[in-house]
């Protein structure tokens, strides 16, 4: 009897059956390892044939081959291995076999002796042909494909398949890995995480928590993000705090911001779906400081409302942001004009909107297209308003030059409108 050590999240590959056994995540995530412990241990219960693929495979040594020797030795078990250059076999009469997924070898696999298992390394690669051909040749009695994968783009087929698909195959079984999940994440690689994550966190995101690559140039704040934690000094440094008002799915937010020589600091924020009116100011209170300073809050369509019900229950200095054509796209370009915008580790909605906030992509040209997407907008837009002060042009401390740069004198009329453009909206009209 031969005792495996697994991470606790992939158990369901040992107790349930499926044709399909997804494993995706990030680097350092353990899903290959755990694969190939699985693996050389059930090839021990009773003879399987199994096909190690991948897209592309020029020699040996880029195949899982090593990684299998590994685990048999690890686990001492030579004397029931024969580890040859390019097959694994055991006494049981299981077989590892290895080859990339090209043309010939797919229509070689056809005449193999049916493999009862596929492992798919690197399965992010395979393409939609090959796909389409190697999923119906595999066909053997309760026959299985594994895929393992740091997912590149998010139009894969496996992907389109088992991950982003809202209805995928029912005779699958997906899961997600992350370095957390690893119960052996080695000191080293946590050294090279914590620097990445940083200094570059949607680079983070993609490495180290197998997030896709998204159309680079549409990412509103690529490479503004750095995620560290940080203490503020009252003394030189200005707070800002601003909120969005959810309604129906939409979350109500209130972030703490921080202004200081050239960057903007999320150090603070309350996040949460279907909120009633009436419990905003208890859960304003969550946020230090928020009754002793100035909120900018959405004030759109029915947040109107929520914001004279917060000015009579403890919160009278919340302001309301106005409106004006471009209003949006002023406050964006506001916000990237910092040259990083600094987020604390534990406003994980801040970390994940502020990564993920693109411009919509045309999908017939592909070309990036001005207007901000809904999707992850909510606490960029808090963010947006709380910097309200410094689109009007307003010098705050520890800030150098505020003004956007095309507008440094910026001033508001009595509407809150700013003087000398001309906007073409009603004093009813705010920003949202």
């Amino acid at each position: 009897m031969v005792s495996i050590q697994l991470p606790d999240n992939v158990r369901p590959l040992l107790t349930s059956q499926a044709r399909y056994k997804i494993l995706w995540g990030g680097r350092g995530s353990g899903k290959s390892e755990s694969i190939a412990r699985i693996l050389v241990i059930r090839s021990m219960e009773k003879p399987l044939r199994i096909l190690c693929a991948r897209q592309y495979q020029a020699n040996i040594n880029e195949s899982v081959h090593s990684m299998l020797a590994k685990v048999i030795r690890e686990y001492n078990l030579e004397a029931y291995f024969t580890i040859q250059e390019r097959t694994i076999k055991n006494i049981y009469g299981s077989e590892f076999l290895f080859c990339g997924l090209n043309d010939d070898s797919i229509a070689g696999i056809k005449s193999m002796n049916s493999p009862t298992h596929v492992w798919i390394e690197e399965a992010a690669s395979i393409t939609n042909p090959t796909w389409a051909k190697l999923d119906p040749t595999i066909r053997a009695e309760g026959s299985e494909i594994w895929c393992s994968l740091n997912r590149e783009m998010d139009n894969d087929p496996i992907s389109k398949l088992f991950i982003t698909n809202s209805n995928p195959p029912k005779n699958s079984i997906v899961i997600n890995m992350n370095y957390e999940d690893n119960p052996w994440f080695p000191q080293v690689l946590r050294d090279q995480m914590e620097e990445m994550k940083a200094n570059d966190y949607e680079q983070y995101l993609h490495v180290w928590r197998g997030e896709p690559l998204t159309h680079s140039q549409a990412a509103i704040y690529k490479g503004k993000i750095i995620s560290k934690p940080f203490t503020p000094d009252e003394d030189l440094w200005s707070p800002l705090y601003g909120a969005d008002l959810g309604f129906a799915r939409d979350p109500s937010v209130l972030v703490k911001c921080w202004v200081y020589e050239d960057r903007l600091y999320i150090e603070h924020e309350w996040y949460q779906i279907g909120v009633e009116q009436d419990l905003l100011p208890a859960y304003y209170d969550s946020i230090p400081g928020a009754r002793d300073h100035t909120i900018y809050v959405d004030g759109g369509g029915l947040g109107i409302g929520s914001v004279s019900y917060l000015k009579r229950n403890g919160y009278p200095r919340v302001q309301a942001v106005p409106k004006w054509k471009g209003s949006v796209n002023d406050g964006i370009e506001r916000m990237r004009a910092f040259n990083k915008i600094v987020i604390h580790p534990r406003c994980v909605h801040a970390l994940e909107d502020f990564s993920k906030y693109s411009y919509k992509v045309d999908k017939v040209t592909g070309l990036v297209l001005p207007d901000p997407l809904h999707d992850h907008s909510d606490v960029c837009d808090s963010c947006r308003y709380a910097i309200f002060p410094l689109i009007k042009g307003v010098k705050l401390k520890g800030m150098t030059n505020t003004a956007l740069p095309d507008r440094p004198e910026q001033k508001l009329d009595s509407m809150g409108n700013p003087v000398g453009r001309s906007y073409g909206v009603d004093k009813n009209a705010w920003m949202c």
